[in-house]
């Protein structure tokens, strides 16, 4: 069984932060050894956790089905309206039954209130509740994104249509019903020739579209833009609304961004045969053509001499972009952010060491990744993911960067100045965090 838990810290001018209830780690520097605070000393603290948000500052979500069983689910996007509300997406394991054909998982909404409590005046279907919004409408719906559309929840996935997987979104309105402005009842899926799984989505600042990834299972880098007033595809972009880059290997696209001449970038991983695959930036124009001003030919490539694979990427206030991911092998895996400059699509060398920033906990043979990165006002760059720890678990893991790529000192735990790591939170083992927000002076 996996929950997932929502986690609020507070940060003050998004700076030092901690967080101390029972079963957070501490990793010594020096000695790898690794101290559990079992009985919430203040000692570990650095900062402040926001106590009034849920419970000592977590939100535990684990559905339970008729028979008392718990089901997996995670959460993988998050985002913060304009009233301070959380508002999240789901995917999660629903095991029902309609006509006696067993229906598995759902693409679900949640929306919390700044307190951490269930919002009432959001809900929608027959399985949702106080607070949720859950579709059950195909045998597989999956929840991977989150966005606000002018206040509006939008939720990106995929789900099974006339038995294959397709990209698709649903819109809500305030209070989690469907929007029937948009696709058929609030749904609207792309049109794709076999199974295409949507992993990210943006709204472009320009026209206000929907910009979505992902891939083919892994065999094709997938985009597609839709016209946010119907859900219908937007012909401008590459003539059919919907672009995929296949060659012999293997291409993934995990994550989106939209810049403000309409450029579409994508981040995951390519493999065109070689023994490891690589990370992969591919930028388009606005019209769904390759940017050939963008590393030559629209496609930067880099090796890390293992396997790399990004998976978050972002915009930073020059253009420059920011790609976070994994590199390493398939029993050592580092965390790698990586910059871009936006102008040419190359590494700016002034970022880390030659534009790159590798992180390795140092605790073994260690698996430390990251999912997700949001890029501050003052251009620090908040990353979370995974870190080992030396109790063999995963810790929920931020890292905080200056705009140079250092680890900030000034934030995260004392023995391990720039990362912030939690295990245990919900009591169920590995933690792992796969996207978060920046409040008013709140993660």
């Amino acid at each position: 069984m996996r929950s997932f838990w929502i986690l609020l810290l507070v940060c003050q001018g998004c700076g030092r932060l901690g967080y101390d209830p029972i079963g957070v780690t501490e990793v010594d520097a020096g000695t790898d050894e690794l101290t559990v605070d079992a009985a919430g000393s203040s000692e570990l603290i650095i900062g402040e956790l926001d106590t009034d948000f849920g419970t000592t500052g977590l939100v535990v979500y684990d559905y339970v089905d008729d028979d008392g069983l718990s089901k997996d689910d995670r959460a993988t996007g998050v985002v913060i309206d304009a009233e301070g509300r959380v508002v999240v997406s789901v995917s999660g394991m629903y095991n029902y039954y309609v006509n006696d054909d067993q229906f598995d998982m759902a693409a679900i909404t949640m929306r919390l209130l700044p307190d951490g409590s269930y919002d009432p005046l959001y809900q929608f279907g027959a399985l949702g509740g106080p607070g949720l919004t859950v579709d059950v409408g195909s045998r597989w719906s999956h929840g991977t994104a989150m966005a606000l559309d002018e206040g509006l929840p939008v939720l990106c996935g995929y789900r099974e249509w006339g038995g294959n997987d397709k990209p698709t979104i649903y819109r809500y309105q305030v209070g989690g019903q469907p929007d029937p402005s948009f696709g058929t009842s609030g749904i609207a899926y792309v049109t794709t020739s076999g199974e295409v799984e949507a992993w990210d989505m943006v709204i472009d600042p320009n026209d206000g579209n929907y910009v979505i990834t992902g891939s083919g299972r892994g065999d094709f880098m997938f985009a597609a833009k839709m016209n946010s007033s119907d859900g219908t595809p937007d012909l401008s972009f590459a003539g059919t609304g919907q672009v995929r880059y296949d060659i012999a290997g293997q291409e993934y696209g995990a994550a989106v961004v939209v810049d403000s001449q309409g450029r579409i970038t994508i981040a995951g991983r390519l493999d065109s045969g070689q023994a490891t695959y690589d990370i992969a930036v591919w930028r388009y124009l606005a019209n769904g053509t390759a940017d050939t001003s963008f590393s030559g030919d629209g496609l930067f490539t880099y090796d890390g001499g293992n396997d790399d694979q990004a998976e978050g990427i972002a915009l930073d206030a020059e253009g420059n972009l920011v790609v976070v991911g994994r590199s390493g092998t398939e029993v050592d895996v580092d965390m790698i952010a990586l910059r871009l400059d936006g102008s040419t699509g190359e590494l700016d060398e002034t970022f880390g060491v030659l534009g790159a920033v590798v992180y390795d906990s140092g605790v073994g043979a260690s698996t430390d990744y990251a999912n997700e990165l949001v890029i501050a006002g003052d251009k620090s760059i908040f990353i979370t993911g995974s870190s080992s720890t030396s109790n063999s678990k995963q810790a929920m893991a931020i890292w905080k960067l200056t705009p140079d790529g250092s680890l900030d000192s000034g934030f995260g735990l004392e023995a391990i100045p720039g990362v912030f790591l939690t295990t245990d939170a919900a009591g169920g083992g590995e933690d792992i965090g796969w996207d978060l927000a920046l409040g008013t002076g709140e993660i």
